[in-house]
């Protein structure tokens, strides 16, 4: 059995980053067809229904990881939709179409260039898959302290400025690749 503070330190997790995803996803609604359609994996007239539906299934899912509602079926659908993400980076990978921006950076938005695929980026959806399988797991019953809310949020912040940090890596060495591919 899985301690609960382990598991309010992934679902506060889990929720930060679907809610920020979909929310961004619906901000840049044009720049996410136009990822989602460089995939080259949906049949073209299920971009746009996808393009609807994904960002508030994320956002269904963020709300429902912030209220710790459904420990195992939150875990189970994360699972499943970061390994849809997963399986599509690794086909355009395989394909040789490392080029593309994978529609997961953030700031991609502001910037012409994004955050390309690389194996960084299975990695860290590997690493994530791992985590939501460890969610997954059902917790004690032990009654959480002040103490315990205190360490949920400071470790929260930790992992999350973690995360931030291993994206902002993986996409400054998307630039550099860029860069020396046209000035090499």
């Amino acid at each position: 059995m899985l301690d609960p503070l382990i598991y309010r330190i992934a679902a506060l997790c889990f929720a930060v980053l679907f809610l920020v995803a979909g929310m961004h996803k619906i901000a840049n609604v044009n720049q996410f067809r136009a990822n989602l359609s460089a995939y080259k994996i949906l049949p073209g007239k299920l971009i746009s229904p996808v393009t609807r539906v994904l960002p508030v299934f994320e956002i269904l899912l963020g709300l429902i990881w912030a209220a710790n509602l459904f420990q195992t079926l939150s875990a189970v659908l994360t699972a499943l939709i970061l390994s849809s993400y997963t399986m599509a980076i690794g086909i355009n990978l395989a394909r040789g179409r490392n080029y593309i921006d994978c529609g997961c950076g953030f700031s991609s938005s502001t910037r012409t260039e994004g955050q390309q695929l690389s194996t960084g980026l299975l990695l860290r959806n590997i690493a994530l898959i791992v985590t939501a399988g460890i969610a997954g797991i059902t917790s004690t019953d032990r009654l959480l302290g002040y103490m315990d809310y205190f360490s949920i949020v400071i470790a929260s912040i930790i992992v999350v400025l973690a995360y931030m940090a291993f994206n902002q890596l993986l996409m400054n060495d998307s630039i550099i690749r860029s860069w020396r591919v046209s000035h090499g």
